[in-house]
């Protein structure tokens, strides 16, 4: 820093090339003193630490610039100089000295805190600009350069080689990403990238080349120049050197330059192994921040004999940790590795002090890559490693579409994207002029006017296509209303008094509040059967929208069967779930796309529809092959006036779902238990706790299908809806008031079955649909109409509940299989065990249940070392993940107890529910946590997984209080996890692994082979085969040549593999020294993973005995 007429600071470099920063006169200041008297703690603290040589070699190229003036100290030096953080390099005196030593050498350099001068009054002065330099960082720049005068974005400060070298240090991955313009770059950088590649992947994402070899040097320095364009971003800005341009260190330095110097970037990347070093060496040596690539180098692609896996085999392997190796000690500040095994890129990165940024190299380096057009699905082929995080490139090409759409049929641009001559000068002219655009909140295309009905508004169009709504409610009739306006509108409803008045005089929808409304009435062609319907449209038809109650599903979806076009789709945005699996058993699953809306209506007389929730939105939720359709119907809703956007992401569609769910959970119910409208209900007295009640439930259930909800986002979603709808009357209180069935089951019934199926208790939802179905009861009774079952109950006989526990769910008591007794509690098990005299030995097998014959096998292996074996029956939440199969893992608890009777070696079964074994469920308990096991391997796909069965041994064991547990080698890690835990506890427990069951062709048995196709089932099997392959390589086999055996020999299977890893039997930590021969390894098991269609399978087969 210098302060005109007043104090220098320089970098000063050692002979070891280690740099500190002082003041431009050795001992002291330009005026007597070491630092200026106001300087703060953070700048102070750059003075007082040692940089490493790489900075001090960029540092030594920066560029100055004037500032305007220096901020404000944030703390004196002078109010207390012992307090700042001072490496064990850094000795603080108590004269006020401070001596930096450089531990490489024996200089010295001393500072003195007192006596610095005062700056003279000057509006200026000069810091060195570098791109990684956090000296200085008290003083706010006013560069005379414009673009670069523009201030970082958020909170973040820039990424520099020394905040991500801090990054790396403290063990935090750093964030890479390719960008090719400005507003991507703007993009990545304000997401928080740490760094943005501008890569010469351009050539093959963005320029459409077949490979990266024709880049040009101007065509980088183009697109570099484009993501640099909106000022300095928070991202290190890393440019691409292509090939060619790097044939000898001289021309590296001279097109490395060009780079920086046009194309405004703050590091370099250079692709190649241990022959790049000398070039790597100059680009260091000349000041800049270089990035290494070793592995698969995309500008050797044909070299390499394609885009193919690097690092194989043990040679391979060596050539490039010596090449890693020697990029770092030419001086790369960071390496690049890509399409390696996993464990070759961890391999690398913990034999190395460089940060690593692994591409296709499992999650062991340092940091991660992708291609901005991979990760966002824009490019068509995207590597087998890339996870796609959106679908933009459909997106994008329906826009696109919709776009052409518009413009050939001249629906864009329309009044509202364009502005009207004034009036006066169109007459000068002698031209029409344009009618002005309706407002945003009138109906478009039609005249409002005031008053129940006038004359018909006809619909815009006489050729107009056909759309049916199944269904006169409400929102059917909403719909249909609005529709009209654009397209020929057909409505299927039971509700005769209805459809008469709209035959009559049309469907009139009301627009507005209750005072000042705005009535138009449309023509509407409205039938009560499918008869009519087709006579009167005299075809079928392309999109239905299917508006009716839940009850109902069934039989509009066997009308739907009827009316729907060959290529036409059915749009469901009924309340509930599950109403679009009663319509796929009538019209092809495909064909169904599901929606959610928050519109609100209200009947207010027959033919009369109020649009109460204007404020609402339509979402449309479909899977990707239903994207071209779904465009069809959005482009539909939107002209006649709805919101629509379409979602089809599939955790985002899930969470729409369920939020949906929630709202018409808790308002549909106790809006029609209490009789009141939806604005008055969050009001009622006593009503939280009920809200709450129901709101958690859903929670829970649905983090059990893999849909994390805040309950807090819930409520506030629930009371916006209760407000915008203040007026209505929910459609099941409107139902319970006519004695017609409710939609109870598809809404809250929905909850509880889910939770049964998981073994969540759901009392609130339990119990709110045994009263609603008791109320209708009463009110059908009341009303003389027929009741659900189609019977007339006599006073004295019970209803049947609505909700009830399924048969082979523990609470329903199969302990009366005769033979063999089943406990579901506690005080059960512990009653059992008390019985046993005291010498008996207790054996324990735990399952998840759907037992095969590998559970049967462990029993046998239990009876043989113990006098009574214990078989568990519990499916445990807490080792299941979000989008896991809890919710479809396997049940049969009749078939189990029959196999186990069978079998005749179980003395008992234990089949408690969540509650009895974690008496805090489903809120938070207690956990137990094994260290280390989910830093690989399974742990590392399956986080969570190894805390949840941990978390679940220690009650099991300690309410059966077994001598003998016996698990099955299968879950190889599991038995490690498990005779941790009993040893480290000193649970006083044996744990026997007993060999793996297999079928006839090796494939492990599994509870999850259910999930296999027969295709699937064929296949599955090359998981072990190829272990055992590797398993018995002839010689000495390293312990990466075992890992690449794997992978290639699953690599040429249909599996898809997800790891394959050797680690310790006994403390289950993975052998990390891959070029280890295997005959030296302690005692090892060769564990793997993979894909078999969407079933996931594991194995693994020893090493050693």
């Amino acid at each position: 820093m210098f302060v005109r007429g007043g104090y220098v600071a320089m970098m000063r470099v050692t002979s070891r090339g280690r740099g500190y920063k002082g003041p431009r006169s050795r001992g002291t200041g330009a005026s007597g003193g070491a630092l200026q008297p106001n300087c703060s703690v953070r700048n102070a603290a750059s003075y007082l630490r040692l940089y490493p040589k790489n900075f001090t070699r960029y540092l030594a190229f920066g560029s100055t610039h004037p500032t305007a003036t220096l901020v404000a100290p944030t703390q004196s030096l002078a109010a207390n100089p012992f307090q700042l953080d001072y490496s064990p390099t850094r000795l603080l005196t108590s004269s006020g000295f401070c001596t930096v030593l450089d531990s490489s050498s024996d200089e010295s350099m001393p500072y003195s805190f007192a006596g610095a001068v005062q700056p003279a009054n000057d509006k200026s002065m000069v810091t060195t600009r570098t791109r990684s330099s956090t000296a200085s960082s008290s003083s706010s720049s006013s560069n005379s350069n414009p673009k670069r005068s523009v201030p970082n974005r958020g909170g973040k400060k820039k990424a520099t080689v020394l905040t991500l070298r801090r990054k790396y240090e403290n063990g935090t991955p750093i964030v890479m990403l390719t960008a090719y313009d400005a507003p991507s770059a703007r993009i990545a950088s304000d997401a928080g990238v740490d760094m943005i590649l501008v890569g010469d992947s351009v050539g093959m994402v963005v320029l459409g080349r077949s490979s990266t070899v024709g880049v040009t040097m101007e065509e980088m320095i183009h697109h570099c120049k484009a993501v640099t364009a909106t000022g300095p971003l928070k991202s290190l800005v890393v440019g691409d050197m292509p090939f060619g341009s790097f044939l000898t260190p001289q021309d590296a330095v001279i097109n490395a330059a060009r780079l920086m110097k046009e194309g405004n970037v703050d590091a370099i990347k250079v692709e190649g192994g241990e022959e790049m070093a000398p070039t790597i060496k100059a680009l260091a040596s000349a000041g800049m921040v270089v990035v290494g690539h070793i592995g698969l180098c995309p500008q050797a692609v044909a070299a390499a004999g394609g885009f193919r896996m690097q690092g194989k085999t043990k040679e391979a392997v060596e050539k490039l940790l010596n090449d890693a190796r020697a990029l770092e000690e030419a001086g790369a500040s960071f390496i690049v590795i890509e399409m390696v095994p996993r464990e070759v890129g961890q391999y690398i990165t913990e034999n190395l002090r460089t940060p690593t940024i692994g591409i296709g190299a499992g999650g062991g380096t340092s940091g991660q890559v992708l291609v901005w057009h991979d990760m966002l699905g824009v490019y068509p082929t995207p590597p087998k490693f890339v996870k796609q995080y959106a679908g933009v490139g459909d997106i994008m090409r329906k826009a696109v579409e919709c776009f052409v759409a518009d413009v050939e049929g001249k629906a864009y641009p329309g009044p509202e994207h364009s502005t009207p001559l004034a009036e006066n000068v169109a007459h000068s002219l002698g031209v029409a002029s344009s009618p002005r655009p309706a407002p945003a909140d009138a109906a478009p295309g039609n005249v409002a006017r005031t008053g129940k009905v006038g004359s018909l508004t006809p619909p815009d169009d006489p050729e107009l296509e056909p759309v049916l709504v199944l269904g006169g409610g409400s929102l059917g009739s909403l719909f249909a209303g609005r529709l009209a306006q654009h397209y020929s509108v057909y409505m299927l409803s039971g509700y005769e008094d209805h459809v008469m008045e709209i035959q009559r005089a049309g469907l009139t929808i009301l627009e507005g509040g209750h005072s000042g409304q705005e009535a138009v009435t449309r023509p509407v062609h409205a039938a009560t059967s499918v008869e009519d319907v087709l006579d009167q449209a005299g075809g079928k038809f392309r999109t239905i929208f299917m508006l009716t109650s839940g009850p109902n599903t069934a039989k509009r979806a066997r009308a739907a069967s009827v009316l729907l076009a060959d290529d036409g789709i059915v749009v469901t945005l009924q309340n509930g779930l599950d109403n679009e699996n009663v319509i796929a058993e009538s019209v092809s699953p495909e064909r169904v796309v599901v929606g959610v809306t928050n519109q609100g209506a209200l009947l207010t007389n027959p033919g009369e529809v109020h649009h109460t929730g204007r404020a609402g939105e339509t979402t449309l939720l479909p899977h990707r092959m239903q994207l071209d359709e779904t465009s069809r119907v959005k482009e539909l809703l939107v002209k006649c006036g709805f919101p629509v956007r379409v979602e089809s992401t599939p955790g985002t569609r899930d969470q729409l779902r369920w939020k949906k769910l929630a709202v018409n959970a808790v308002l549909n119910p106790l809006t029609a238990l209490l009789g009141v409208q939806n604005g008055k209900l969050l009001d009622s007295e006593g009503i939280e706790g009920v809200v709450d009640g129901v709101i958690n439930e859903l929670v829970q259930v649905a983090r059990g299908e893999g849909v994390v909800l805040r309950p807090e986002d819930l409520r506030k979603e629930i009371r916006r809806i209760a407000e915008v709808t203040a007026k209505n009357r929910s459609s099941m209180l409107r139902s319970l008031d006519t004695g017609r069935e409710l939609e109870i089951r598809q809404i809250n019934g929905a909850i509880a079955t889910r939770g049964v199926t998981m073994g969540i208790a759901t009392p609130v939802n339990n119990l709110l649909c045994n009263l609603l179905q008791a109320r209708c009861a009463a009110t059908q009774q009341a009303q003389g109409v027929r009741l659900l079952t189609g019977t007339t109950p006599q006073p004295d006989s019970p209803h049947p509940p609505l909700f009830a526990l399924p048969q082979g769910f523990p609470s329903s008591n199969p302990s009366a299989a005769p033979g063999l007794p089943v406990l579901q509690t506690v005080g059960e098990v512990r009653n059992w065990r008390s019985q046993l005299p005291a010498e008996a030995r207790v054996g324990f097998v735990p399952t998840m249940g759907s037992l095969h014959d590998g559970h049967l096998q462990l029993l046998e292996e239990a009876r043989a070392r113990a006098d009574h074996v214990v078989c568990s029956i519990f499916v445990n939440p807490k080792q299941f993940g979000p989008g896991e199969d809890y919710a479809r893992y396997p049940r049969s608890l009749e078939d189990d107890l029959s196999k186990l009777r069978d079998q005749g070696i179980a003395s008992c079964v234990f089949a408690p529910g969540p509650a009895d074994v974690f008496p805090a469920h489903p809120r938070p308990s207690t956990y137990v946590d094994v260290e280390g096991i989910e830093a690989h391997g399974e742990g590392l796909c399956r986080p969570g997984f190894f805390r949840g069965v941990a978390t679940v041994c220690i009650p099991l064991f300690n309410i059966v209080r077994p001598d003998t547990v016996v698990f099955g080698q299968k879950d190889a890690l599991q038995c490690i996890v498990i005779k941790k835990l009993v040893r480290d506890l000193h649970m006083g427990i044996r744990v026997v692994v007993a060999p793996t069951a297999r079928d006839h062709d090796g494939l492990a048995m599994s509870s999850r082979n259910v999930y296999l196709s027969s295709e699937e089932r064929a296949t599955a099997p090359a998981l072990y085969q190829a272990l055992c392959r590797a398993a018995r390589i002839p010689g000495s086999p390293s312990v990466a040549d075992v890992v690449a055996s794997v992978t290639t020999s699953v690599g040429d299977s249909p599996l898809d593999l997800e790891y394959a890893t050797v680690v310790d039997w006994e403390t289950g930590e993975e052998i990390t020294d891959l070029l280890r021969p295997v005959g030296q390894l302690p005692p090892s098991i060769l564990c793997a993973a993979a894909k078999c269609g969407n079933t996931r399978i594991l194995d693994n087969v020893l090493l050693h005995k």
